[in-house]
């Protein structure tokens, strides 16, 4: 008997060890099949029974042929999840710290930003076909989640635009430090946040899939319900930004 548990306790820590090596390379592997965007992840650790997760310097870089290869860059997540939540209808995150290096908006020569290409490709969007069906269903309403504590923290936030004859080029310094209690809303996180917070948000949903992304990433994604236009391409907040910063007058 105590040979049959010495070996179990081997198995078992072998299969732990297995878990936390090849689940950074299977996460890349698919959220890069699904979106074609490039992801690494230097380190990371799981504990399905505690409902831990720690990941340092996860990349995410632009597809090929885009005029530049920067996308999201976090320095640090570290997050604990309810497990008891899994179970119900509304997924709970308990804490979470998020450190954000780097968030690289690009638009380009076609006026198609990484942020819309990401997202689009992360919900999977396909072209409507031509015959639409009599009755169109209600679209569904963003599923219900709750943040308890999250500290966040933003570094830079840059923007190249190529979609113009003179590219042009923006580099904003946020260093921005926030603590947030019970976010069951990203608005609350948006609101008063600086942008791109939502395409961060967009990555954690693609590379985490389950209640754990679906929590964190929806605290920190702009929740649009689906419109009935489906041609209807919703406006790039970013470039929003941009044009903002080419109106100021330069010193």
């Amino acid at each position: 008997m105590l040979r049959i548990i010495l070996f179990l306790c081997v198995v078992g820590a072998g299969l732990a060890l297995a878990w936390m090596l090849f689940l950074p390379e299977i996460l890349a592997t698919t959220v890069k099949k699904r979106t074609g965007f490039e992801v690494q992840i230097a380190r990371m650790s799981s504990n399905p029974f505690t409902g831990e997760l720690k990941a340092d310097e996860i990349v995410v870089r632009n597809p090929a042929g885009w005029p530049s290869g920067a996308f999201v860059q976090i320095r640090e997540l570290k997050a604990v999840l309810d497990v008891g939540s899994v179970f119900g209808s509304r997924p709970v995150v308990k804490s979470a710290y998020l450190d954000i290096s780097t968030v690289s908006w690009v638009s380009d020569a076609h006026r198609a930003s990484n942020f819309q290409i990401f997202e689009d490709r992360r919900k999977g969007e396909k072209p409507q076909p031509k015959k639409l069906p009599a009755k169109e269903k209600e679209p569904e309403a963003p599923r219900e989640f709750l943040v308890q504590d999250l500290e966040l923290r933003y570094g830079r936030l840059e923007m190249s635009d190529f979609s113009g004859p003179k590219p042009t080029s923006r580099s904003l310094t946020l260093n921005f430090v926030k603590t947030y209690k019970d976010i069951s809303d990203s608005k609350k996180v948006l609101a008063g946040g600086p942008p791109g917070l939502s395409a961060v948000g967009s990555v954690v949903l693609a590379l985490f899939p389950g209640p754990f992304g679906e929590a964190l990433g929806s605290a920190l994604h702009e929740s649009v319900l689906p419109s009935k236009d489906k041609n209807r391409k919703l406006p790039d907040p970013m470039r929003g930004v941009l044009e903002k910063l080419e109106e100021k007058p330069k010193p």
